[in-house]
């Protein structure tokens, strides 16, 4: 609601432009109605925000009000909300005056009356009905009074209303940008992109992490746990579902490709049905198809997995990772033990580090760090924890050393290898032996997730040692 969440107003004319246009149009005419709709966290009270700074910068009173949950089945809740805003009292007193629930007219009669105002109403779909009714007979008539009505909401009305496109990526990232003069670009656009066009979404999100995180220095969290209102508009479908649909949609949700086949095997090895998850489809939750189950939106998922105890989560990892005994899996299946295990253990210790070189070598700085720190938290022995912790620092991104992980004595090999050397070459430039040269290169290919001399050129050049000295 619009008590919830306040943004900058510049923000909420993000890719806005024709919705805004329109209400300066009636505010400037001096009567008429907009409707605005959008899904939950689409930015509609944002929008409102605006709507409302627009009025006050034309010298149109406003007047404020919103459907709220704890209310809807009130009669006249809403309109009572307006009448306790109106300072002249006058809409009170229609009210009470109206007789056989002549609302709807008390309303009308109330706008025609008013000096020219503004009226804002936010979470119109949660409005008790007399009130929803009455607004809607108000909306088509405001060419009769002096005011402007401005109304937004979730659902779909009778009303011809404006829907508020999701915005970009780009858009996205932009009121990140403006909203947290701290985040990182690359961390932006990972929220941008979870955030599946949805500004309130992508901001509640940000806030929830960290300095380090918001910076990149921090690995992101797997499944981000927004703010309260925010959880709570997605908990809606997934509240009332039954215990075994609620746990079968836990493990769904903790299988990032949503592979039905896995995901049915862990299901099944935890006691459980694939049929448990009828209801969620049924409820729109997700969907499933070509094998695959989709949640209809990325915070969905995250609430399905947050919506059980850490203790079942993690039983939900550890029956995935069983799951995946393929070996193109193994990646995969570390990743799900990380998450399962609450004990150091070096064997997963040294699959995550895998993972952590893997994501360097498609340049995912942000997977990396993620996979370094993991790694390093469930390393027994202490020089190697550091050692992999040390390498979750080394990858700061884009602009980063991609050999910030090698010994001074491999980045001199790399140095000259890089520059197109051969073994034999580069032994002679170093004064070392070829052997040396071979066990440095075994070494850096290991360490940079590389298996040829090209992909070492490329990192060379990208950490700026070509023509560095060879020896010091």
């Amino acid at each position: 609601s619009a008590a919830t969440f306040t943004t900058l107003s510049s923000m909420s004319l993000i890719g806005r432009h024709d919705a805004i246009g329109a209400v300066r149009a009636v505010l400037v005419a001096g009567h008429g109605t907009v409707a605005i709709v959008a899904p939950p966290g689409g930015g509609v009270s944002a929008f409102l925000d605006e709507a409302v700074v627009e009025a006050t910068e034309l010298g149109v009173p406003t007047l404020r009000a919103a459907g709220r949950a704890a209310e809807s089945n009130v009669a006249l809740g809403l309109l009572r909300e307006l009448a306790a805003r109106d300072d002249s009292g006058e809409l009170a007193r229609g009210l009470n005056d109206a007789t056989d629930g002549q609302y709807e007219q008390a309303l009308l009669d109330w706008a025609a009356g008013t000096q020219p105002l503004a009226v804002v109403v936010d979470d119109t779909h949660l409005a008790d009905v007399v009130s929803g009714r009455a607004l809607d007979y108000l909306a088509r008539r405001t060419g009769n009074t002096s005011v402007v009505l401005v109304v937004g909401g979730h659902e779909a009305t009778q009303l011809d209303a404006l829907e508020l496109a999701p915005m970009t990526v780009d858009e996205l990232i932009s009121v990140l940008a403006e909203r947290f003069t701290d985040v990182d670009e690359a961390v932006a656009r990972r929220v941008a992109d979870l955030a599946e066009g949805s500004p309130l979404v992508a901001i509640e999100v940000t806030r929830t992490l960290d300095d380090a995180q918001r910076r990149g220095s921090a690995p992101l969290p797997q499944f981000p746990v927004t703010a309260t209102p925010i959880r709570h508009a997605f908990d809606v479908a997934i509240r009332d579902l039954p215990d075994a649909t609620r746990r079968a949609l836990c493990v769904a949700a903790a299988e990032p490709t949503g592979e039905l086949r896995v995901i049915a095997a862990a299901i099944d090895a935890l006691g459980e049905s694939l049929e448990a998850l009828d209801e969620a489809e049924a409820s729109d939750v997700i969907s499933i198809a070509d094998g695959t189950v989709r949640f209809d939106h990325p915070i969905r998922r995250s609430v399905a997995y947050h919506q059980l105890p850490p203790a079942s989560r993690r039983g939900a990892h550890r029956a995935l990772a069983n799951a995946l005994d393929a070996p193109q899996d193994a990646e995969r299946r570390a990743a799900h033990l990380a998450v399962g295990v609450t004990v150091p253990d070096e064997r997963i210790a040294a699959d995550l580090e895998l993972i952590a070189e893997a994501a360097e070598r498609r340049r995912d700085f942000v997977e990396a760090r993620r996979w370094w720190t993991a790694a390093s938290q469930l390393t027994p022995d202490g020089h190697e924890a550091h050692r992999r912790a040390e390498r979750a620092n080394a990858a700061q991104g884009g602009d980063a050393d991609p050999l910030a992980g090698l010994t001074k004595a491999e980045r001199r090999v790399a140095a000259v290898v890089g520059a197109g050397a051969t073994n034999k070459a580069a032994a002679e430039t170093l004064y070392v032996s070829v052997k040396t040269v071979d066990a440095h290169l075994q070494s850096i290919y290991r360490k940079l997730a590389i298996t040829s001399r090209a992909e070492l050129a490329v990192l060379v050049t990208h950490a700026d040692l070509a023509g560095a000295p060879a020896a010091g």
